[in-house]
């Protein structure tokens, strides 16, 4: 399966996000939310990699809001959920989020020095990167 406007494949049960640029509104990321909820609610999803390495600097707290959102959506329907982001301020962005949403258990971020440690979480043999 392949959802190309959002860059979306599923792998052995692994949905697969790579995101090409950042958001510009959050009727985008509504758009992209709720689309991910369909997915992982319609098909045999166990994890679900997020590759963020193209995104660079921070996003807007209404979009915040949003994955929040998402992140307390996920664990009811995903077991784990990584996001490789580009840098440390990327990780910790997304590591707050999931803290407030309550789901640093099961989502997490990672930075390109933790692939091992990605994989790890995630359970995989290999990252389907």
């Amino acid at each position: 399966m392949s959802i190309d406007t959002l860059n979306l494949m599923e792998q052995d049960h692994t949905l697969i996000w790579r995101t090409a640029n950042a958001l510009s509104n959050s009727f985008e990321a509504k758009e992209i939310s709720n689309r991910i909820k369909q997915l992982i609610t319609s098909e045999e999803i166990e994890r679900m990699v997020v590759d963020n390495r193209s995104l660079v600097g921070t996003w807007s707290p209404e979009i915040d809001a949003i994955w929040i959102d998402l992140m307390r959506f996920m664990p009811i329907h995903v077991k784990r959920t990584a996001t490789l982001c580009h840098d440390v301020i990327g990780k910790i962005q997304l590591n707050y989020l999931s803290s407030q949403a309550g789901t640093i258990e099961s989502v997490r971020a990672f930075t390109p020095a933790e692939l091992k440690e990605m994989q790890n979480f995630l359970e995989l043999d290999h990252l389907p990167l």
